[in-house]
């Protein structure tokens, strides 16, 4: 007697089994969150959007027979249009901003496919499961492949000072864990599922957010500078005021072209250099004058050889010869630098040269020359006013696609193809740069995105005693054309400050420049795409951070539990084929 084959279930019982139900859901909810970021900055609608894919977890049976490959192509839409900035550069950015795209849309259904393992399997509350798995899974994104941590839910709440601050203990995951832990708490009182409404999750609704602003008040009245007191007046400063460094930060508008123009190389770096000598004029007592990014190199970059250097292959000239037009362009690089430090401290008044103490800090590009082959670093310089230079930073986090091109180094055909001649040379340490009783610790494009690279830094360097007082971040962002992708680079900065409790300068040609103290709070700004000088009394903020501490060790127990729901659905699934196997033995 043949047996009874079983009837193959249905996808769904919803009265509406069509897949792209999910897929509405989905889009619905990163529609919503792509709203509550630049352009629009309607920042509440990032309370809400977490709600369609909550009910996408909470529901019973997801609705259609390709459920998550609806939430991976929702998710890649909203992806594609965060980062549309990305490709404007150049024509082949595109398939970076694709492939980037296609990528980071895969955490969505990662979110719901582990949230509905620990929910529907472990029967873990979705107030718990939720924020815990996001979160994780935002960690994850961090630090996978380079990490990519734009974007972030709670950078969503940057202008939410109170709210905030609890990033000195947990960095921006904190944040984000409070706002999917408040969506979560949301989401369980509705009746999903024909269940009844419950009540309980405003109770860990009402805590934690209270507890959190209640953290970000405390954090505020405490802060050593004018900021307190604005809070609350008559409240006594914790930490005495020291001496402000006083510093301009130089913006203007040029966008990225990838073609070889010395003439619009000269004109920016004259556009730079008007505007300094203006601000300069405005404000003597300057202590430091900070540009972008490598608009410092012009047409002439800072040159490097080692004694025993190897000649590059594609040189054609003798040895001799090479080294005498390598002396050629390094005396052309010392003479701008000696040239622009007299020129900036050396003032005519009253009948005479009177002599400034302002100190440059610059970007370059830096081309070294060595025993096994020839390295191209993003430079940061601090230049004194005699023009030689006193100290100087390569940048460790190089960009991929910006800076180099994954398999570059074992295939350099990519680079004959690519709009750059090879990716650039990653430094090995951070640096302190010291002046005027300060330390400041430079980071280069979107080093400052990247938060336990910034906490390594500082860290170590506090290890070597010289722990920083500011952050100083110099950025070309002419690569985007004043699109929402600096407004994305801008929050994360303003993260950076609160986790580390140090205020941080940005110098960024194309915007946004800004001048942000401990807190968060941003006391100056400069414009999305424009010209801009400002000028910052910066003081640094002296207090303690736990993030500083223990990093994301708090947030990595998240992590962790996202890996141990993984393996929990994995052996749900082997056990479900195992039983019809065994059944028909």
């Amino acid at each position: 007697m043949g047996r009874r084959r079983k009837p193959k279930p249905l996808a769904s019982t919803s009265p509406t089994p069509i897949w792209w139900s999910t897929f509405v859901v989905s889009l619905a909810g990163g529609g919503m969150l792509w709203a509550a970021f630049p352009p629009l900055r309607w920042t509440w609608l990032a309370w809400l959007a977490p709600l369609f894919w909550l009910f996408l977890i909470q529901t019973n049976k997801l609705v259609g027979r390709r459920p998550y490959l609806a939430m991976w192509l929702a998710s890649s839409l909203h992806w594609l249009a965060m980062l549309e900035g990305v490709r404007l550069a150049h024509p082949l950015n595109t398939i970076g901003w694709i492939a980037l795209s296609l990528y980071l849309a895969a955490y969505l259904p990662c979110f719901v496919a582990l949230s509905r393992i620990a929910v529907h399997r472990l029967r873990i509350s979705v107030v718990l499961a939720a924020p815990i798995v996001w979160t994780g899974l935002e960690l994850l994104r961090g630090r996978l492949l380079t990490g990519f941590s734009f974007g972030l839910l709670a950078h969503t709440q940057v202008e939410w000072t109170h709210l905030i601050q609890i990033s000195d203990l947990f960095g921006a995951y904190g944040v984000s864990f409070v706002v999917m832990l408040v969506a979560a708490c949301a989401t369980r009182t509705l009746p999903i599922n024909n269940g009844p409404r419950a009540v309980w999750p405003l109770i860990p609704l009402i805590v934690v957010l209270a507890g959190t602003l209640g953290y970000g008040y405390q954090r505020l009245v405490t802060a050593p500078t004018e900021h307190a007191a604005n809070i609350a007046e008559g409240i006594p400063q914790s930490l005495p005021a020291r001496t402000p460094l006083k510093v301009a930060l130089i913006q203007r508008a040029i966008d990225t072209k990838f073609e070889s123009d010395p003439q619009r190389n000269l004109d920016t770096f004259h556009q730079y250099w008007e505007a300094t000598l203006q601000a300069r004029q405005e404000n003597p007592d300057l202590d430091l004058i900070i540009w972008p990014e490598s608009v410092f190199s012009a047409n002439n970059p800072e040159v490097q050889c080692e004694p025993d250097f190897l000649l590059p292959d594609d040189v054609l000239v003798s040895r001799g010869e090479f080294l005498s037009r390598f002396k050629e362009r390094s005396d052309a690089f010392d003479n701008k630098l000696q040239s622009a430090a007299t020129a900036i401290n050396q003032r005519w008044r009253d009948g005479a040269f009177e002599t400034l103490d302002i100190h440059l800090l610059v970007g370059t590009e830096t081309i070294c020359f060595g025993t096994e082959r020839m390295r191209v670093h993003n430079t940061a310089l601090l230049i004194d006013p005699t023009g030689e230079i006193v100290d100087r930073y390569y940048k460790m986090h190089p960009v991929m696609f910006g800076e180099y091109i994954p398999f570059g180094s074992w295939l350099p055909l990519i680079y004959e193809i690519a709009p750059m001649s090879q990716g650039i040379t990653p430094g090995d340490r951070p640096q302190a740069f010291q002046l005027a009783g300060s330390a400041l610790a430079p980071s280069i494009c979107f080093e400052s995105s990247v938060p336990h690279l910034i906490r390594r830094q500082v860290v170590e360097l506090s290890r070597q005693g010289e722990s920083p007082d500011i952050l100083v971040n110099i950025t070309h962002d002419g690569w985007f054309f004043g699109s929402s992708i600096v407004d994305l680079q801008f929050a994360g900065t303003v993260f950076r400050a609160v986790e580390l409790r140090r205020p941080i300068l940005v110098a960024a040609n194309a915007g946004i420049s800004c001048w942000i103290d401990g807190t968060g709070t941003v006391q100056a700004r400069g414009p999305r795409h424009g010209n801009d000088v400002i000028i910052a009394n910066v003081r640094p903020d002296g207090r303690s951070s736990g993030y500083e501490l223990w990093g994301d060790l708090p947030v990595a127990v998240c992590l962790v539990i996202c890996f141990l729901l993984f393996a929990t659905g994995v052996r749900v699934r082997l056990a479900s084929r195992a039983i019809p196997e065994a059944a028909g033995e």
